[in-house]
């Protein structure tokens, strides 16, 4: 009851799918109701026939994945708050790292000058010229 009541469990994905269900008979019967309409009337029957069977095809698909993307986005908050709980845990199980003291008969490190290190593969991409836009109207 917890989560629910701080939005950790979302309850809109049963939402989501009662919505499907009911946009599924909704697109049908109108796609059917065009259909049949354009049986009966004089100008553009074969126009309303077409669109009433593309509606009942394609209205179902449309639906469908727009409900399937609204689903993955509450799929992909119930992973972050595993992820987030997960990490969690990992911290509160492993003891903090002691950190290391200089003993009172060593001399504490100064900091040296170092010599440049090497440009990395990555510093190195950086530094070199973009491609030219010329190249791709070759």
């Amino acid at each position: 009851m917890g989560k629910f009541i701080k939005f950790e469990r979302m309850i809109t994905p049963i939402f989501i799918q009662i919505v499907f269900w009911i946009g599924f008979f909704v697109i049908i019967l109108g796609g059917l109701g065009t259909a049949i309409f354009g049986i009966f009337t004089e100008t553009g029957k074969i126009m309303m026939i077409l669109s009433g069977l593309a509606t009942m095809v394609i209205g179902p698909i449309v639906l469908r994945v727009y409900c399937e993307i609204l689903i993955v986005i509450f799929k992909m908050q119930g992973a972050l708050i595993d992820i987030r709980e997960e990490l969690r845990d990992t911290n509160r199980s492993v003891p903090p790292a002691p950190t290391p003291t200089p003993s009172p008969s060593q001399p504490a490190p100064t900091p040296s000058r170092q010599a440049p290190s090497q440009p990395t593969p990555r510093q190195q991409q950086s530094t070199q010229s973009p491609p030219s836009d010329a190249d791709d109207l070759l």
